[in-house]
């Protein structure tokens, strides 16, 4: 069984909704909307793959973060980048956060991406 240490703290980024060129709304990065993050948390490395093509080299390193129980962390959105603090940042969240609401151990986990290489379009 892993055991987790609870020491990392996170801030959630999320892109704010500017009026498009085009007149609707669009999400922009430029100036992101910061998040924080009250509850302790793990972020543990899950796996490491690499993808290389004529002219171009793509790493993606895959994490899951734990909160620490009894907290559940419903302010993350599928569309948000996870800032660890003093550590991994710009990270992805990928689908839905997952939320454990029995009443054994409450918490959330999120699936997290770091693209480095290609950009991730």
């Amino acid at each position: 069984m892993m055991q987790l240490i609870f020491t990392e703290r996170v801030e959630i980024l999320r892109p704010r909704r500017i009026r498009g060129d085009y007149g609707g709304f669009v999400e922009s990065w430029d100036d992101p909307e910061v998040i924080p993050v009250a509850a302790p948390v793990s972020v543990q490395q899950v796996s490491t793959s690499e993808d290389e093509t004529g002219s171009s080299q793509l790493v993606v390193t895959k994490w899951r973060l734990y909160s620490q129980p009894p907290y559940l962390l419903d302010q993350f959105e599928t569309n948000d980048r996870i800032r660890v603090i003093g550590g991994v940042g710009g990270t992805w969240v990928v689908g839905d956060p997952e939320h454990w609401r029995g009443p054994l151990l409450p918490h959330t986990e999120v699936d997290l991406e770091v693209y480095r290489g290609t950009s991730r379009a």
